[in-house]
């Protein structure tokens, strides 16, 4: 009968909300010692194991032992068992199918599966390391949302570059515009879509503009509270916008210098903008932590916290969030810099040592070189460091502003997020990973 009740029940399951559910049981220690009771009481093991076709047991396409190996060297998992993270990385296999499935900005082709692997493995590793156990759809939620910002990010900085600068301004002004018609109540956008190109520059960008549309339309599709919704919106917006100025800033500085390395001379407008003021706005804006958070946030509405209310109740609780995004953000974009300062100097990319502040560190000045503030990458280091000591004091403070609001299940679903950006940190500064060169 037991075995009729749980076939009935979970037998229509996903194979990753199934292994889900184990990895719950074994949290229950009577469960648990009953497992390993009859596992030693077992002549041999079961014979039905080896027709199980889940991908969890047939991962031959995924580098198991090097994804292993891997992430079993990066600070934030020297202390976890090997068994646990090599079962993260078969776990991660599972959702590769959806995964390859993702296909924002015709960006299919150039999502490598030995990224997918590799962030698959982040977020399952995250979320097993500390026994949080949060859903595989939860989890999924999150990769989705990841994977399209990767294609984002890859469509800012490949296609989108190829443009003219006319051409990225024409987009920056529609992406105003679809936020200007936005109509709050169902999400869809008035005009827009139906108006016809003009000027050979809107011809050019027509298909980036309806692929824009798409990917804000996925953006906002999840019902929310008033509140979490334009804050979703203000910061899918930020995102957007920042990613164009990037762009923008690229150009100028590969216009100030085509011959060589689009650092050695910057542009008039880069002097007039100091390098914190760039790096908490448009630098910590299109490195898109906020917008996951957010994204993660409207999407509690769809469980048991569905409905008109806000997710977070409480003006310091909102407010401490918003903090967590900013130094967090801020944090990220340093390591990212910190990864990519040659790449993104033989290519003209806007990166921290255009600024004034960091610029002559990284010149080869040798009097510069050698006072107490060390090279470009100590400074980057430096200053990521002091980030993240705010954001755990942030995190910290949020988990006393929630005390008593029955906000457990949101706390672990914060601290997983800012585990994986913990760790895909140290990817960035440890491999000086990236997704064009995957290690």
């Amino acid at each position: 009968m037991a075995t009729m009740y749980l076939q009935a029940q979970y037998g229509h399951s996903p194979a990753r909300e199934r292994i889900w559910l184990g990895k719950i049981l074994y949290s229950i220690e009577t469960i648990s010692k009953s497992y390993v009771l009859s596992a030693l009481s077992a002549k041999s093991p079961d014979p039905a194991c080896e027709t199980i076709q889940f991908p969890f047991f047939r991962a031959a396409d995924c580098p198991v032992e090097t994804l292993s190996r891997y992430f079993s060297n990066l600070p934030s998992f020297q202390s976890t068992s090997e068994w646990i993270i090599e079962s993260s990385v078969r776990e991660g296999c599972i959702f590769m199918d959806e995964l390859r499935k993702i296909n924002f900005f015709s960006q299919r082709c150039s999502t490598k599966d030995q990224y997918l692997f590799y962030i698959a493995s982040c977020f399952v590793a995250s979320n097993n390391r500390d026994g949080r156990f949060l859903s595989a759809k939860h989890l999924f939620m999150l990769l989705e949302i990841a994977v399209a910002g990767y294609q984002l990010d890859n469509f800012m900085d490949g296609d989108l570059m190829r443009f003219t600068t006319a051409e990225v301004n024409d987009i920056g002004k529609f992406v105003s515009k679809c936020f200007d018609h936005l109509d709050t109540t169902d999400g869809e956008f008035a005009n827009i879509e139906r108006s016809t190109p003009g000027s050979p520059c809107e011809c050019t960008t027509h298909n980036a503009k309806k692929q824009i549309i798409d990917f804000i339309r996925w953006m906002l599709a999840k019902r929310a509270s008033d509140y979490d919704r334009m804050n979703l919106e203000n910061e899918l917006k930020a995102a957007l916008v920042a990613h164009i100025s990037h762009v923008t800033a690229s150009h100028q500085l590969q216009e100030s210098n085509p011959r060589s390395n689009g650092c050695q001379i910057l542009p008039l407008a880069m002097r007039r903008q100091t390098y914190y003021h760039w790096l908490r706005r448009s630098a910590s804006d299109s490195i898109l932590y906020p917008l996951v958070l957010k994204y993660m946030i409207c999407h509690c509405h769809m469980g048991a916290r569905g409905g008109d209310t806000d997710v977070f109740r409480s003006a310091k609780e909102k407010y401490i969030i918003e903090d967590i995004c900013r130094h967090a953000a801020a944090e990220a974009r340093l390591w990212n810099d910190h990864g990519s300062v040659e790449r993104d100097r033989k290519e003209g990319i806007l990166n921290s040592c255009a600024f004034l502040e960091l610029h002559a560190l990284s010149t080869g000045d040798h009097e510069v070189k050698s006072n107490r503030q060390g090279g470009i990458n100590d400074i980057l280091v430096e200053l990521a460091r002091y980030e993240n000591r705010h954001v755990q004091l942030c995190l910290d403070e949020f988990e006393r502003a929630s005390e008593g609001m029955d906000h457990q299940d949101l706390i672990s679903r914060v601290r997983m997020f800012q585990l994986v950006t913990q760790v895909w940190n140290e990817m960035y500064s440890i491999s000086k990973f990236d997704a064009k060169s995957v290690p």
